[in-house]
């Protein structure tokens, strides 16, 4: 009845379904019981047909399940990535300040129009300043024009957003720059993950969590006690082998967490304060060494918990507390090819919640995680 309207690609994930739109490219996580009647909606010619699927039911409860499917069906089909509507031409006028570095074997220049505008973007690389004004392989520009952030690659445009949804120009910088590092362009990407990777030299663990959730600390702690930083919070998964690769960032933290941090990592004394967002407030940018390897595989997400008042409990949970978390600030290619690779990879994934408040249980529990 609604076939056009169907989504594109579903996978089960025990109790529940993940299922995908192509139009909009937009995941949706239903129960076994929506998508029975999901399923029954769009297999019916007509809407007798479908009547008769639930002849238990009065013909009003009938209307009132197809104004709700009709509703769902609607809504999945609207595009989620919202951010790539802006046309901007590139105005050299803007570049009032500049940083260059230098990782690897790429070096690359990024100027901005004003310091706020400069410290959504500088302090995560700030470990790989150099003082070098010679030619560069790549130029970035970042300039707030009409409330709108623009950020350019080479003067191209790459992405152009409201300035209160700067994380979304930060995403692209970080996915930009990995493309320079790893030598890959962007459609070497199932996406970037909001969440931030930790290894062991052998495999790795994707934490998550919302804003305030304890995952940057908890990151920081990790790092302390040997573990290596492979991405903070923005992760790069690649399509050719779902291996989390490296992200030159440096770990953000927040004031509430210096004095957690400190006792361990003295050096965070020394850091520079940061704050271009009230919402964020004081922050401290963490360089941590690179690990061993470049990409590692990750095949466990663990929802990050920090309470005080909790003793450290880790437990399993579904796909849709995963995915609810992870998808509102993430960027997944869009494709089939993208989206059942994605798809595949978390069935292939477990998923965690930890809740932790003491520094040494939680180290001991993703200790025997990893040996798990």
């Amino acid at each position: 009845m609604k076939s056009a309207l169907a989504p594109t690609l579903d996978k089960s994930f025990g109790d529940y379904y993940v299922l995908w739109y192509a139009n909009s490219n937009s995941y949706s996580i239903v129960d076994g019981n929506f998508k029975d009647i999901l399923d029954l909606y769009l297999g019916a010619p007509d809407l007798n047909a479908f009547q008769n699927e639930l002849n238990h039911l009065s013909a009003k409860e009938v209307q009132n399940i197809k104004a709700k499917l009709d509703s769902y069906l609607s809504s999945c089909q609207v595009e989620q990535d919202s951010t790539n509507h802006f046309d901007a031409t590139f105005d050299k006028n803007h570049r009032n300040l500049s940083k260059t570095y230098k990782i690897g074997d790429n070096s690359f220049r990024l100027y901005s129009d004003r310091k706020q505008v400069e410290d959504a973007l500088h302090p995560s690389l700030a470990q790989y300043e150099i003082q070098d004004v010679n030619k560069v392989n790549t130029v970035f520009d970042v300039y707030l024009n009409e409330n709108n952030l623009h950020l350019f690659q080479n003067e191209a445009l790459l992405l152009a957003v409201p300035k209160t949804e700067y994380h979304f120009i930060q995403g692209k910088f970080h996915m930009a720059v990995s493309n320079l590092i790893h030598h890959k362009n962007e459609t070497d990407w199932l996406g970037t993950l909001h969440g931030s990777t930790i290894t062991n030299g052998d495999t790795a663990l994707l934490f998550i969590g919302n804003s305030g959730s304890g995952k940057s600390t908890l990151c920081s702690l990790l790092v302390a006690h040997g573990y290596s930083l492979l991405a903070d919070d923005i992760s790069p998964l690649a399509k050719s082998n779902t291996h989390v690769y490296y992200n030159p960032a440096a770990i953000s933290i927040k004031e509430n967490a210096f004095k957690i941090i400190e006792p361990l990592l003295p050096q965070i004394k020394t850091l520079p304060d940061v704050f271009f967002n009230p919402s964020k407030g004081v922050l401290k940018y963490l360089p941590c060494p690179k690990p061993e390897q470049l990409h590692y595989p990750c095949n466990a997400i663990v929802l990050v918990n920090y309470n005080p008042e909790s003793t450290t409990q880790l437990e399993t949970i579904s796909v849709k507390e995963v995915l609810e978390t992870i998808i509102p600030d993430s960027w997944l290619h869009p494709g089939i090819a993208y989206a059942g690779a994605f798809l595949n990879w978390l069935s292939t994934t477990s998923f965690y919640k930890l809740t932790y408040s003491d520094t040494d249980s939680m180290v001991k529990t993703i200790s025997d995680l990893f040996k798990a």
